[in-house]
């Protein structure tokens, strides 16, 4: 679906490009007909406002500093 990679570790070699492409998309989330921003393969609202997202986003970046960065094979 949307191009999404079938394993870890074709994400992990994915050019950040065309993970770039694939987010813009809408592979991972999307805002539906009502303004809610939903998850694209659960359908699930996410948020409903844009203090919802900056919530998201707060915690993206805690979550952001838990990853390895040794794992970041496909820097560019």
């Amino acid at each position: 679906m949307f191009g999404t990679p079938d394993g870890k570790s074709d994400l992990q070699m994915m050019p950040l490009s065309e993970y770039r492409n694939m987010v813009e998309r809408e592979a991972f989330f999307f805002v539906d007909h009502n303004g809610f921003l939903r998850h694209q393969f659960s359908g699930e609202i996410l948020a409903a406002s844009k203090e919802h997202i900056d919530i998201l986003i707060e915690q993206l970046k805690r979550e952001r500093r838990l990853l390895d960065d040794a794992l970041d094979l496909a820097k560019e």
